[in-house]
């Protein structure tokens, strides 16, 4: 991947943790670079890993992928239409 600047292209993860475009997960907690537009299948299969979240009651784990998919959803919408 050759970028114009990779400090104009750095990636701030949801714990804070600032990245280099090149790296495909976070730094600090692992996990995979969101930042990039995703197909409907990735965002079917989240849904499913969020069901399985609330079946296990695991409502804070739950809550953060449900934020993490409302801006998948807005990327890929704005990338796809």
């Amino acid at each position: 991947m050759k970028l114009e600047s990779i400090v104009d292209n750095i990636w701030k993860c949801g714990c804070g943790s600032l990245n280099s475009p090149y790296n495909k997960k976070c730094g600090g907690c692992g996990i995979e670079n969101r930042f990039r537009v995703m197909d409907g299948n990735e965002i079917i299969e989240r849904l499913k890993a969020i069901r399985q979240n609330v079946s296990d009651v695991d409502l804070k784990n739950a809550m953060q992928k449900i934020d993490y998919l409302c801006d998948d959803i807005f990327m890929y919408k704005n990338n796809s239409l």
